[in-house]
């Protein structure tokens, strides 16, 4: 496991790149200062390119999406046609969670249930799987974000795959000294980052999801408290049944 500030070093030790909160932060020997600009640019990215593919490799693999989307789906339908409550007691003993509310027949629903958020997530990962090439649609866009100094000096092109895909540097972007240019491409690959999301963003908007990214945003609240309604219903539920039963009893 990396370090939250794990730093990157190129083979020669002029160039060092460390994981930044929102974008890698470039650091510069002295020696930097007496290479050709081109060099160093070209340095400076091939630094940057193998750090983010060292982070990559240390993170857990991610579950596909092909898994979620089937999961989902199933969730979907057993809510359908099943209930929640009886979906929650089912859950709960698939996975292990401890309970002492007692079993829960399934109840008839005179309504259907609100699924809109699921639907949501359901219609967004079909929109977003790979396709036969192998790449979703954002990928397949092949979106890159830009941001330029005032001066011209210091150019950084941003992807998807790595925040310094690309460094340009003008003839006199060593003349302030290696540390400044190094402040001066770090604030630059943030500008990149911050140019790219925001393409990322038109371009899913624009895919015509139901539901733009700002609206999507505040999903994970929303899902919390419908959690925390359901969680309230089912003891209710538990509750009733237990009232049931001990009238049963007398």
């Amino acid at each position: 496991m990396r370090s939250p500030h794990a730093v990157h070093h190129s083979e020669c030790g002029t160039v060092a790149v460390e994981d930044g909160a929102t974008a890698p932060v470039v650091r510069l020997a002295a020696a930097a200062a007496r290479m050709p600009v081109r060099e160093l640019a070209d340095l400076i990215a091939v630094t940057a390119g193998e750090a983010a593919d060292a982070m990559r490799a240390d993170e857990p693999e991610p579950g596909s999406a092909a898994d979620a989307l089937r999961e989902l789906r199933c969730l979907r339908a057993d809510l359908q046609t099943q209930g929640v409550e009886s979906v929650l007691a089912r859950r709960a003993v698939e996975y292990g969670a401890e309970t002492t509310r007692a079993p829960v027949e399934p109840m008839p629903r005179t309504a259907p249930m609100p699924l809109a958020g699921l639907d949501a997530a359901i219609d967004l990962l079909e929109r977003f799987r790979p396709q036969s090439g192998g790449a979703t649609p954002l990928e397949a866009a092949h979106l890159s974000g830009t941001a330029v100094t005032e001066d011209g000096q210091v150019r950084v092109e941003a992807t998807g795959r790595y925040p310094l895909a690309r460094v340009v540097l003008g003839v006199r972007a060593r003349e302030p000294g290696p540390e400044v240019l190094a402040e001066q491409i770090t604030e630059t690959a943030a500008r990149a980052l911050a140019d790219l999301r925001e393409r990322e963003r038109v371009a899913i908007d624009a895919l015509g999801l139901p539901f733009t990214l700002d609206r999507i945003a505040g999903f994970p609240a929303e899902m919390r408290a419908f959690a925390g309604r359901l969680t309230g219903l089912a003891d209710r539920l538990a509750s009733d049944h237990d009232r049931t039963v001990r009238r049963l009893k007398q």
